[in-house]
């Protein structure tokens, strides 16, 4: 038993977390302890893990006592709760509040899934107000990549596992901290998301001539309020993330095909092969000849 987080001191019966999934599903979970993953547990996250699930799943309870985060990065989940299933697919979070029933059932196999049960600590307690609901992520990649590398680090058998795991944990919980402080802002989450749209245009038209003055025209801003706003976001400048974006295509090009350098310089922006060998120089600290060789 429990005492309502509203103080209203109304007891509440929490039940017990039931999980059923076919047997080529993988499962993978941590629990933050005070000397091990030291930053989650302050910052009350009660167990985390990765999910692999590949044809049936069902897991749920009638009540939980902890607030639930579940992001898709690959297939769907179905959310049975309340009068209308809510749908979770690639790119999207369920936050569900802590006290209310929560089954989840795989509705589009194979799905890739990253979740948290945080508990109802007070950098928490505006959830208990929000209700259950399914919003886009900013970076799920990230997520997901911080949550493996923590899963790594849980099985103990690097040396450095400690340091490692406070290192990526810092990164977790900056990833969800940004997620739910735009929770609390739409104004800035709303912009978060045209920023995410006017580069993911980028990604599909790399070899097009970006400029400053035509990523701050798409997004309706000044070129001075875009730089900032991507500074916040996303840790560099507009032209620095566009030239991230082409090297990254560029990346895949020379590892995937025999394209000579001029043909992937045109492909993601470049006159020159020259001109494309600097660049990438700048931002992979590599020749494109290394990346080819590798």
């Amino acid at each position: 038993m429990s005492r309502d987080a509203k103080g209203k001191g109304t007891p509440i019966a929490y039940t017990t977390v039931k999980v059923s999934m076919d047997p080529a599903s993988r499962f993978a979970g941590f629990k933050p302890r005070e000397n091990f993953g030291r930053p989650l547990f302050l910052a009350g996250i009660q167990y985390m893990g990765v999910n692999r699930l590949e044809k049936e799943f069902m897991g749920g309870t009638d009540c939980c006592e902890t607030h639930l985060l579940h992001v898709t990065i690959e297939g769907e989940l179905e959310c049975r709760a309340g009068k209308k299933p809510l749908y979770i697919g690639p790119g999207d979070m369920l936050m569900a509040p802590a006290r209310g029933p929560h089954w989840l059932r795989l509705a589009k196999a194979p799905a890739t899934v990253v979740w948290f049960h945080l508990w109802q600590k007070p950098c928490w307690e505006f959830l208990l107000d929000v209700e259950r609901h399914v919003q886009k992520v900013l970076n799920p990649t990230m997520l997901l990549q911080a949550a493996q590398a923590i899963l790594y680090c849980a099985q103990g058998e690097d040396p450095l596992a400690g340091k490692l795991m406070t290192h990526y944990a810092e990164i977790l919980l900056l990833c969800l901290s940004r997620e739910l402080d735009l929770l609390q802002n739409p104004t800035e989450r709303a912009l978060q998301q045209r920023l995410q749209h006017v580069f993911n245009t980028v990604r599909e038209h790399p070899a097009h001539s970006w400029s400053l003055d035509e990523l701050a025209r798409r997004m309706s801003l000044s070129p001075h309020s875009l730089s900032r706003l991507c500074k916040k976001h996303t840790g560099v400048t507009p032209m620095r993330k566009v030239a991230m974006i082409r090297m990254s295509i560029a990346e895949q090009l020379l590892q995937g095909t025999d394209l000579t350098l001029a043909d992937i310089a045109s492909r993601v922006g470049y006159k020159t092969e020259y001109a494309f060998s600097d660049a990438f120089m700048r931002v992979t600290a590599q020749r494109p000849g290394a990346t080819r060789r590798i």
